[in-house]
Parts: C-alpha cells; structure tokens; sequence
C-alpha cells in the first residue's frame, strides 16, 4: 500500500468508517474504500496537516458486501468503476474526479455468492481485454469434485469485461483475497489464505503469480507435494 493510502486509512478510520475492508486508488488520486459489511463504497480527496480527508462522499450504497474495486478501462482516463459483490461483480459510469456514481449500477457478471470467503476482488489484464475475479472457497478443505457447492470456488475466473465467456482461469487457490498486476511484466499476482486446522504455521498464507491454466493444491496438496492427510484417499479429477 502506497504511503498516501495508509495516511488515509488512519484518518478515515478516526473518520468513523465501519469496518473498511479494501483501498483503491483512482488514476486522478481519489481513494475509494469499500466498507464492506454495510455495503457502501466512499471516495476520499486530499489530506489535512492532521492526516484527515479533506473531502468525503458516498460512491454507491446499498451493495452487497462489495470488496474489490477497479477501474476501466486500464490507463489514465477510464470509463467505469467496476465493483465486486460477494455474489456479483457490477460496474457504475465513471469520469475521473467523480466522488458520486453518476449513474446506477450495471449488472455484469454472476459470481458464486455464500457467506465463506465471501471477498471478491477484480483486476483487469494490462490491454484491458480480460477481467479477473478471485472467488473463495466454500469451505476449509472439501473436495470441489465432489461437492456442488465448491463449483467455480477456490479459482480465479476469467471474463470479458462485458462479462461474457466467463472461464476459470487458476484453480486449487483457497482464497485469493487480493488480486494485482505486475505493471512491467503483465503477470497476475495474488495473495492467498490457505487452509486450516492441520496444526501451528500450517499452512502459511502466501503470494504468488499465477498462470492461466495453473493448478495451486487445494484442497488435495499444499506447499508443493505435501499431501492433505484429510484428502489422501481422493485426487483431482
């Protein structure tokens, strides 16, 4: 996070955001923060020699749990704020210095909603030709062949920005909570929270970049080949 973001994040904490989750910064400065749990997205313009905005504005309300934020397309001058629902991903008309939607929201693609790994994050790839959008799993270590409700969870799915074609594009990543491009290489990267209750430090969380078509362990592997001993009698299809 850039040194500007977390001035901000303590000063719109003291502001009396409930529970911010996630900060992105807008081509013009703007910060938007998503405060997730009552479903809002806010904008922040400037800070005061005490480290406060100078301005605040409520984006969009009324959302559902929104998390990741974006703007396309990628560049100096995008169009749309792309918002990821924990069921939804949704774009709202932007020009840059709006602090306000300036119109309502645009339903763009369905996501696999639920309250485990409820977060959903987008990134767009570099030409701006795909959107990424990291989905949980469902679960603490089920296996996603087996159980309807682990279907399109624990990847990171792909689409055209109109949200159409959508395909998985990573699987076997627990919960990718934060999405990033490497800005000179084009490479997705994101971060992970892995799985549970297999003792102390097991399994770290960890970061890495992905690859379309890449497969990440879970539930059945972890750190490479250390198997799963809940998951020993069973592979991946």
């Amino acid at each position: 996070m850039a040194a500007s973001s977390r001035r901000i994040s303590r000063g719109v904490v003291r502001g009396g955001l409930d529970e911010p989750r996630l900060i992105r910064t807008a081509p013009n400065g703007d910060l938007f923060v998503a405060e997730s749990k009552i479903g809002d997205i806010r904008v922040f313009r400037g800070i005061t020699k005490n480290g406060k905005p100078e301005q605040m504005e409520l984006f969009a309300g009324g959302l559902s749990r929104p998390f990741g934020i974006n703007f396309y397309p990628p560049g100096p001058d995008p169009q749309w704020v792309y918002v990821g629902n924990t069921d939804a991903v949704i774009r709202f008309p932007y020009k840059n210095g709006d602090m306000k939607a300036r119109g309502p929201a645009e339903h763009i693609a369905d996501v696999p909603g639920g309250n485990s790994h409820w977060i959903r994050d987008i990134q767009f790839s570099p030409e701006g030709k795909k959107m990424f959008a990291s989905v949980g799993s469902a679960s603490n270590v089920d296996d996603p062949d087996t159980t309807p409700r682990e279907k399109d969870r624990a990847d990171i799915l792909k689409f055209n920005p109109d949200g159409s074609e959508m395909r998985v594009d990573t699987y076997g990543i627990r919960n990718a909570v934060g999405l990033a491009i490497n800005a000179q290489t084009g490479e997705l990267w994101c971060s992970v929270n892995e799985r549970d209750a297999l003792g102390d430090n097991l399994v770290p969380d960890y970061i890495t970049h992905v690859q379309d078509g890449g497969f990440y362990g879970w539930p059945w592997w972890y750190m490479g080949d250390h198997h799963d001993p809940r998951r020993k009698e069973s592979t991946p299809n």
